[in-house]
C-alpha cells in the first residue's frame, strides 16, 4: 500500500499467467487455419460455441473428417450408385455429416429431433440445394417424447418420456413416408440408444431399398460380439461386416462405433 496524500493507492506483484499466452496461441493458429478449413468444407458453418461438434470443426473443419473419408474411400466402389442416389441421415446434429453426404449423394434427407440443434441444421444447410431438413425423431412408433441433453455434447443428447412434462419432440417411423422417396442406397444412425426403435421402424425400407447402414453404438451396448440393432439388421438380411473400436479414447462416428453394411 502507498500513500500518497489523502489517496491510498494499492499495488500487487503481478503473476503472469502462461494459460493466456497458450489461448493466444491457439487463437493465433485458429485464425491461420481458418481460410483453408472453410475452403475445405466449401460453405459457411454455425456451431454451438464449447460443443464437443464445435470444438472439431474449429480445428479440423469437419467434425470427423479422416474417419467419412476413410469410410467413403471404402465404399468407392459403389461412388456411381451413391451419385445417383439418396442418404437417410438420421440424428443430423447441426449438419455436418449432411454436408459431406451432399457431395456424394443426389439427395440427402436429415433427421434432427432437438429444436434448437435443428434451427442450426436448416441454417447451415440453406445453401446445399440437395439437403432436405425433417424436425422429427425417428423410432418404432407415433409418439411424442423429451429432449435431454448434455451443454458440454449438445450431439449426446437424448430422448425420452418424462413423468409431468408432455413431449414436444415428434417421434415417427421412417415406413411411414420413406416409400415416396427417391430409392435411398444409405443411412447413418446417430441416435444415442435409439438405434433399434430406429430399425424396427424402417423394416420395410430395409426389405425393400437395402441400402448401406453405418450406425455408432457406444461399446457398453455389446454383450457377445452383438447389439438388438444388429440382430435386427441380421434379421432382414443383413450381413455384420466391420467393427471398429475407439482409438485414442475419441469418441465419434468410426470411433467407438460399429459399422454395417450390406453388399448389393
Amino acid at each position: 500500500i502507498a500513500v500518497k496524500g489523502r489517496r491510498a493507492i494499492f499495488a500487487k506483484k503481478q503473476k503472469i499467467d502462461l494459460s493466456y499466452f497458450l489461448d493466444m496461441l491457439i487463437t493465433h493458429r485458429l485464425r491461420a487455419r481458418s481460410p483453408r478449413l472453410i475452403k475445405k468444407r466449401g460453405t459457411k458453418f454455425a456451431v454451438f460455441a464449447n460443443d464437443e461438434v464445435g470444438l472439431s470443426v474449429n480445428l479440423h473443419g469437419v467434425y470427423e473428417a479422416d474417419e467419412l473419408d476413410f469410410l467413403f474411400e471404402f465404399l468407392r466402389p459403389f461412388r456411381e450408385e451413391f451419385l445417383s442416389g439418396s442418404v437417410i441421415d438420421i440424428g443430423a446434429n447441426i449438419g455436418n455429416h449432411a454436408i459431406y453426404f451432399s457431395k456424394i449423394f443426389q439427395k440427402v434427407e436429415a433427421f434432427e429431433p432437438n429444436p434448437e440443434t435443428f434451427e442450426l441444421l436448416e441454417f447451415n444447410s440453406r445453401r446445399v440445394k440437395n439437403v432436405q431438413c425433417h424436425q422429427m425423431a425417428l423410432g418404432d412408433r407415433l409418439e411424442y417424447l423429451s429432449v435431454v441433453e448434455d451443454p458440454a455434447n449438445i450431439g449426446g443428447a437424448r430422448l425420452q418420456s418424462l413423468d409431468a412434462v408432455a413431449g414436444n419432440v415428434e417421434v415417427r417411423t421412417l415406413d411411414s413416408f420413406a416409400m415416396n422417396w427417391q430409392k435411398p442406397c444409405f443411412m447413418k444412425l446417430d441416435v444415442e440408444g435409439f438405434e433399434s426403435k430406429v430399425l424396427i421402424g424402417a423394416v420395410e425400407l430395409l426389405k425393400i431399398a437395402q441400402p448401406f447402414v453405418v450406425l455408432e453404438q457406444h461399446e457398453n451396448d455389446f454383450s457377445r460380439g452383438s447389439t438388438p440393432a444388429i440382430e435386427i439388421l441380421r434379421a432382414n438380411g443383413y450381413v455384420f461386416c466391420w467393427q471398429e473400436i475407439g482409438v485414442d479414447g475419441r469418441r465419434g462416428l468410426m470411433r467407438k462405433a460399429t459399422n454395417l453394411f450390406e453388399f448389393m
